[in-house]
């Protein structure tokens, strides 16, 4: 009976794969592992739910130890595997570092194909995000939250997507939801700063073309662009170019109407 109880834990293993549960199913590994460090079946559950929590350099690590401990040969597919989601989400994160987010968009694209690991999908959506791309960026952080109420990133991803949709009112509503989750994060705060000064030259140059003061409207609208560094592609900058386009037309400044 006891010869059967590494199997046992990892025919668990794979009940908890199967319904996400990788923390529990990286548990039952460890476990049948200690028991028989040369159960392959184990080393590949163990690296394929490290992968799915989107701890790749730990999966490949694990892989290393399956080498030792089996050989080569019987983990080679998954060492490739893990191997090549290292390198693309290094070299994603290292272009979007590097400014070059449609480089850094193909190779998290590339991870997606073997994984749906969380940090894979928003780092996808932040390369998108770079580019000005708003749609799926929505609908994968909605999904990310709906799965995991506390997964902080997503809320500040989904409020900087809405906040490039021109959606403020929802976007700061994200952040505070962040916020709350994560005091501390210096990226929720940095935003929520930028969403506060946007909505007040937004604020300001409404009131100003209200008041039939377009030069200060116009004033404002630039600020609010300058303050908003949205992609050009951002349906934000968009809607912040026809803002003030209405407002050079009203001055009869026709060259910078056509410009914005």
């Amino acid at each position: 009976m006891n010869d059967q109880v590494p199997t046992y834990r990892l025919n668990r293993a794979a009940t908890s794969f199967m319904t996400a549960d990788y923390d529990s199913c990286i548990d039952d590994c460890a476990d049948a592992l200690r028991l028989d460090p040369a159960l392959v079946k184990a080393h590949k559950r163990l690296a394929k739910a490290l992968i799915e929590r989107g701890e790749l350099e730990k999966a490949a690590a694990a892989l290393d130890a399956g080498v030792a401990a089996c050989g080569g040969e019987v983990l080679a597919e998954e060492v490739r595997t893990a191997t090549q989601l290292c390198e693309w989400q290094r070299e994603g994160e290292l272009a979007l570092e590097q400014g070059n987010a449609t480089l850094a968009r193909t190779f998290f694209a590339n991870a997606l194909q073997k994984t749906s690991a969380v940090r894979c999908r928003l780092s996808l959506v932040r390369a998108e995000l770079a580019l000005g791309l708003c749609d799926r960026a929505l609908r994968t952080t909605r999904e990310v939250i709906k799965q995991d109420a506390n997964a902080s990133e997503a809320y500040v991803l989904r409020a900087l997507a809405l906040f490039y949709s021109a959606d403020l009112d929802q976007a700061h509503k994200h952040l505070k939801a962040a916020l709350r989750l994560d005091p501390d994060d210096a990226e929720a705060g940095r935003t929520m700063k930028k969403v506060r000064k946007l909505e007040r030259h937004v604020d300001a140059a409404k009131q100003a073309a209200f008041s039939r003061n377009f030069e200060d409207a116009a004033r404002e609208y630039t600020q609010a662009l300058e303050t908003a560094s949205a992609p050009p592609h951002a349906p934000l900058s968009a809607s912040l170019y026809a803002d003030r386009a209405a407002t050079w037309l009203r001055l009869k400044d026709f060259d910078a109407t056509l410009k914005d």
